[in-house]
């Protein structure tokens, strides 16, 4: 008979993130815990950036609402032209 037995994730699976993968930092607990850290000040910046700028908002509204009505068939092209101009 098998014991059940339950695991951690891998160390490499961050699970506030759902399935992104982390760098594995060959199980380096300091270099993982840096990282985490490095990411959050990352994601805080951004989001200040983006709360101080609320005119992204309609920009990026009017984006997609273009994309959803032309259906371009090269996005990434249409995308590098509409941000261009």
């Amino acid at each position: 008979m098998e014991e059940a037995t339950t695991q951690p994730p891998p160390a490499h699976v961050d699970s506030s993130a759902g399935d992104i993968d982390l760098p594995d930092f060959g199980g380096n607990i300091e270099l993982l815990s840096e990282y985490q850290l490095k990411k959050t000040e990352i994601q805080d910046r951004q989001q200040e950036y983006i709360a101080a700028h609320p005119e992204l908002k309609d920009m990026l509204a009017d984006y997609l609402q273009l994309v959803l009505h032309r259906k371009p068939s090269d996005v990434y092209t249409f995308t590098k032209d509409y941000f261009s101009i």
